[in-house]
């Protein structure tokens, strides 16, 4: 199966932070679909908790390496890496001033993925982290660079108060340290997310927290907005960095386009939905009693009341999108790969014999959101209304 990979950026920073999108996050296609997607952050003393200049020019030294390199993309990988901290290890210092740096050198740290059709290659040093998101759960990820993680590796069946331990990093891009490498197989409904560094503190949002997300929303663009959000609103962070890049198995706005211009409504639902989809550019995906959910080619979800067709309007809830994620999947073949995947782990949902309307009728009730299998607890911010942007 051919993947098609979008992406998605978001960034949110204190106004005493000025920075930029690009200062600590890119983002490159090639002409044969290679995606290269980078996440950085720099730090020009060791009380630093974020040096936009120092990202940038990691970034700049990275992207320089990668397109003069060649060889197979783990060498290229590689060597990208070591020859940027090289670089970088002997320009930083130039950039702070009059600072004595001999004891106190600038540092970095440094996410870089590589997506070459359904291999990701990551190499890492310090403490962004990457996840392998797939139906509510991680399948793949980087281990970041951190006091936290080293304790948990050198005592696995010690009681630890891992709380009490400051989350800091042990490995930052200098002369010293080395970078990690991995590789993922990505497959058709994955989300590949980079998530920054809190300071003193984990990934900018609960990993497991992170993937529930990336089960909802069909918009990597969408999903990396939310969960800059969510980090803001529940991490003290001078910012939040997040990078979604989601596999589908189909060119999904190409496809909302088609369907949508060959709707045709069901008798039930009233022949004015066949213009309303058409006009709203939105795809009908899921209906209820109040109306119907319509999802847009940019990952939008929009409703219109039965009973008053001019009273559209959009809905940015996650539930709102989980809905809308989960109808298109199950009304339109083409799209099914959108539906969250079913962890191997988990149950029969015990309730859909009884909402079941016929025996041969589809599995899935609402008390499992149609899945035909119990899915995990969602995130408390998950279940808020107004998503927490006040819509």
């Amino acid at each position: 199966m051919t993947l098609t990979v979008r992406t998605g950026t978001a960034l949110r920073w204190r106004p005493t932070l000025p920075a930029r999108v690009t200062d600590l996050i890119r983002v490159h296609v090639d002409a044969n679909g290679v995606v290269l997607a980078l996440l950085a952050n720099g730090f020009d003393s060791g009380f630093s908790t974020c040096w936009p200049i120092g990202s940038r020019l990691v970034l700049d030294l990275f992207v320089d390496a990668w397109t003069s390199s060649s060889g197979c993309t783990s060498t290229r990988l590689a060597t990208s890496v070591r020859r940027s901290r090289d670089h970088f290890v002997a320009a930083a210092p130039n950039l702070v001033g009059d600072r004595h740096v001999d004891d106190d050198p600038p540092g970095a740290a440094l996410l870089a993925v590589v997506v070459e059709g359904a291999k990701v290659h990551a190499a890492w040093i310090g403490g962004d982290q990457a996840l392998l998101a797939r139906g509510f759960e991680t399948v793949g990820g980087t281990t970041p660079h951190t006091l936290f993680e080293q304790f948990k590796r050198e005592h696995p069946d010690q009681a630890l108060n891992l709380d009490a331990i400051p989350n800091v990093l042990v490995r930052c891009f200098g002369p010293h340290d080395e970078p990690d490498f991995a590789v993922f197989d990505a497959q058709a409904g994955d989300t590949l997310l980079l998530l920054s560094k809190a300071a003193l503190s984990g990934p900018c949002v609960a990993p497991e927290e992170a993937t529930f997300a990336a089960a909802a929303y069909t918009s990597p663009a969408a999903l990396a907005d939310r969960l800059t959000d969510v980090a803001f609103r529940n991490v003290s962070t001078p910012f939040a960095a997040v990078v979604a890049l989601r596999f589908d198995a189909v060119d999904v706005s190409a496809e909302l386009d088609r369907l949508i211009a060959a709707y045709e409504p069901d008798p039930r639902h009233g022949a004015w939905l066949g213009a309303w989809a058409r006009t709203e550019r939105a795809l009908p995906v899921s209906f209820d009693m109040g109306g119907v959910a319509g999802l847009r080619r940019d990952g939008s979800v929009v409703s219109v009341a039965w009973d008053d067709p001019g009273s559209t309007r959009e809905d940015t809830s996650d539930a709102a999108h989980l809905a809308a994620t989960i109808g298109a999947s199950r009304n339109y073949p083409a799209l099914r790969t959108l539906a969250p995947a079913r962890p191997p782990r988990a149950k029969a949902c015990p309730h859909c014999e009884e909402f079941r309307v016929s025996a041969g009728g589809a599995e899935g009730c609402p008390m499992c959101w149609y899945l035909g299998w119990v899915p995990p607890n969602p995130p408390p911010w998950f279940l808020r209304s107004d998503n927490g942007t006040g819509r």
